[in-house]
């Protein structure tokens, strides 16, 4: 194998490989081979620029020799680790977070702000509104990497209608994909790397604000607190924004068809028809501006959901 160095300190090295480009699987390969060598400490290949950095003990020369004997022919990679290894995920993903901050930019820099603002409120409304009718409709269901003694004690206090236990990230992608296959809407709540996956297939995902940072970029919905009890919170947010959305809606289509009908009968002229609009138009906006939860309301229901969960436990 060819290469040049690229870098170098004692016990550390890392090479460039001379070739037009990597696939993942030569990728996972090379990782293999270095890794199974008894003078490497640890070694990390980067397939996107072809390098490799390798943390040694030992000879230099030894090192180099192994790297210059290496064919991708000759490593006899076990089935489970090219299947297992991660680097394909990963990679899908990537490109999935890279996509969302390019197009996040490209509208911050092409989008007039209030264009913005409207798409934001039509994404959030949508995503909240699938959220709703899950909550409304479905069964809950736990997915852990754990053993089968945890997660059954924890779906036991729980309550959990189904739990799956000793899962991988891929398993829970594909028990989402399965659910939305079947006609259901997913809501997926995760705040690990090995959640992506399965935020990004549900209808909606919701994250943790102190989880990965790759999560919450993949979720639709971030929660700014570790406490589940805020997706309560959240569906009585969206029930209240849909009814706010269908009050102003037909308030509008009243006002304007009636100011319509009033000028095309000469009743009102058209300066005062376009001041009844304008001046309508202004007062819902201004109660539209007003809380979507009462302060007082909100920490009733706060206590009486403490009051059931502490039973509950």
């Amino acid at each position: 194998m060819r290469f040049v160095i690229k870098h170098e300190i004692k016990g550390r090295i890392r090479i460039h490989l001379v070739q037009k480009r990597m696939t993942l699987q030569q990728a996972d390969i090379l990782q293999y081979y270095l890794e199974m060598q008894e003078n490497v400490d640890s070694a990390k290949v980067q397939e996107r620029t072809c390098d490799a950095t390798i943390c040694y003990h030992g000879s230099r020369e030894e090192v180099l020799q192994m790297v210059k004997n290496f064919t991708y022919e000759r490593v006899d990679v076990p089935e489970d680790y090219l299947k297992n290894s991660g680097r394909e995920m990963n990679r899908e993903y990537k490109d999935k977070l890279v996509n969302q901050v390019v197009l996040h930019y490209g509208t911050k820099l092409l989008l007039p702000f209030s264009v913005r603002e409207v798409i934001a409120a039509v994404k959030s409304v949508r995503y909240l509104w699938n959220g709703l009718c899950t909550l409304c409709k479905g069964k809950l269901v736990m997915m852990t990497g754990d053993s089968d003694r945890i997660a059954s004690n924890i779906a036991g206090k729980v309550g959990v209608d189904e739990y799956y236990s000793e899962v991988l990230p891929e398993d829970k992608a594909g028990f989402v994909e399965k659910e939305k296959a079947d006609g259901r809407k997913v809501i997926m709540i995760g705040d690990g790397i090995n959640d992506s996956p399965a935020l990004s297939q549900a209808d909606v995902g919701i994250a943790i604000s102190d989880g990965a940072e790759i999560a919450r970029e993949i979720a639709d919905v971030t929660i700014a607190a570790d406490d589940l009890r805020e997706i309560i919170t959240l569906r009585r947010l969206s029930e209240a924004m849909m009814k706010r959305i269908r009050k102003n809606y037909r308030r509008i289509i009243g006002i304007n068809s009636t100011l319509i009908v009033l000028g095309v009968m000469g009743l009102i002229p058209p300066t005062m028809s376009a001041l009844f609009h304008n001046t309508s138009t202004l007062l819902i906006s201004l109660e539209s501006m007003k809380n979507l939860l009462d302060d007082e309301e909100e920490k009733q229901q706060a206590l009486e959901l403490q009051a059931v969960c502490d039973e509950a436990v």
